[in-house]
């Protein structure tokens, strides 16, 4: 084969990229721009406008006129992030799916890259993912301007096959970073609308049990942190832990010490929220499944502290007639 022939052959599967947003008027060209810029050529670019109020609706169109490989799919209603993306699955043509968010930079071969990982491969992976570069918080969390973080975090040990259990230990995966064959796709299903939050998460535990997947540690994304961002609103990540840990429980039931760390994370969410009680049970549950773990008893007993100190202040307050 000669080498013109090469790019053609290697760009002969079109990959799917997905993009849901709302109200991203001031960065979703940036997104945008970063798909359509990249090396690999053969891809159509998914926007699903979540019922935006701004104009987003109105850049997006502006840019179709311009490029073919734009579609754009604006919902009637807002039904959040996971329902978005599962709109553009539906629509998805392609033969590998990829993930963006309207915020964030891809790097220029992202998509080179990992469609080549996947055709080197053959069959043997069923999804490849790289690491990400995030602006705005830093490993310890604290959120500003000149925060820079990586992800998955270097003190994790990540390696290529089969993530299930590391999955359940706390998410690998960002979807920006992902590119995945359309057949695994279809064998999980959509995302999880019920979740407000960590939807991404529970979609990749469930990607984790049916494929072998491949990690390459060199980032493929920019992510920058917005000022809403819901990744930092504890509890709507309260709610999204509960309903994760009933909906894999037997999952998380083979590893203890897996399970009674997820639930003290609960139990802490919940905490902070004010909402002691409910963090109690969720550090007693915690210890019951690992009892050996030190930190559910001390959350578990500091969660009944608070839960006490509320009564009473609760119960001091004078009543109004």
């Amino acid at each position: 084969m000669s080498e013109n022939h090469q790019p053609k052959a290697f760009e002969d599967e079109l990959v799917s990229v997905i993009i849901p947003t709302y109200n991203r008027a001031h960065c979703i060209e940036r997104a945008m721009r970063s798909v359509l810029a990249q090396t690999y050529k053969n891809l159509e670019l998914i926007i699903v406008d979540d019922c935006s109020t701004d104009n987003t609706g109105e850049i997006v169109r502006r840019w179709q006129q311009d490029d073919a490989r734009i579609v754009y799919v604006p919902q009637e209603h807002n039904q959040g992030a996971s329902a978005a993306r599962n709109a553009g699955l539906e629509k998805a043509q392609g033969s590998l799916i990829a993930f963006q968010d309207s915020d964030d930079e891809w790097l220029l071969d992202k998509l080179e890259r990992q469609v080549r990982e996947l055709k080197n491969s053959g069959t043997e992976y069923g999804a490849t993912f790289g690491s990400k570069l995030i602006y705005g918080h830093d490993l310890n969390y604290r959120y500003g301007d000149g925060h820079v973080a990586i992800a998955p975090e270097t003190h994790r040990t990540v390696v290529s096959g089969d993530l299930s259990k590391d999955m359940l230990d706390g998410n690998l995966i960002s979807p920006q970073t992902l590119l995945i064959r359309r057949n695994e796709a279809q064998k999980i299903g959509f995302f999880d609308v019920r979740l407000p939050c960590n939807n991404d998460w529970e979609y990749m535990i469930r990607l984790s049990q049916v494929t072998s997947i491949l990690f390459t540690p060199e980032p493929v994304v920019v992510a920058y942190i917005q000022s809403d961002s819901i990744h930092r609103k504890l509890r709507s990540k309260a709610i999204s832990f509960l309903v994760i840990l009933k909906k894999h429980k037997k999952s998380f039931e083979r590893y203890p010490s897996i399970y009674a760390a997820r639930l003290f994370s609960a139990g802490r969410y919940l905490h902070k929220c004010g909402k002691y009680k409910a963090a109690s049970i969720c550090m007693r549950r915690a210890i019951l499944a690992h009892p050996k773990a030190p930190k559910p008893v001390v959350g578990y007993l500091q969660s009944m502290v608070f839960s006490v100190l509320h009564r009473s202040r609760t119960s001091a307050e004078p009543v109004e007639k």
